[in-house]
């Protein structure tokens, strides 16, 4: 079973699966799969040190990051983190 903080990856797992076995897709349906699935986990997970906020917050809302796991952030981030998941929860509904 897979844990929950995991199932999203599971799921492109399954597209690829269908791409692999489509011959309708073929070579140029995987390329572009792929190449769509970079630049989402690009801009969903920039890394740079200014974003950190922004992609603990999505992490958050997505449950694939537990509030026990923010432990040793300063007031002002955890705030930040919180704000943008909340928005993020609400925008959703």
């Amino acid at each position: 079973m897979i844990p929950p903080q995991h199932e999203a990856i599971a799921e492109p797992e399954a597209e690829l699966d269908f791409l692999f076995t489509t011959e309708a897709h073929g070579s140029s349906g995987l390329e572009h799969y792929l190449t769509q699935r970079h630049k989402e986990i690009n801009r969903k997970y920039d890394y740079c040190y200014s974003q950190l906020t922004q992609v603990f917050g999505r992490l958050l809302y997505e449950k694939r990051l537990r509030e026990n796991e923010l432990r040793g952030l300063r007031e002002d981030k955890l705030k930040s983190i919180h704000s943008l998941a909340k928005f993020l929860a609400e925008d959703a509904a």
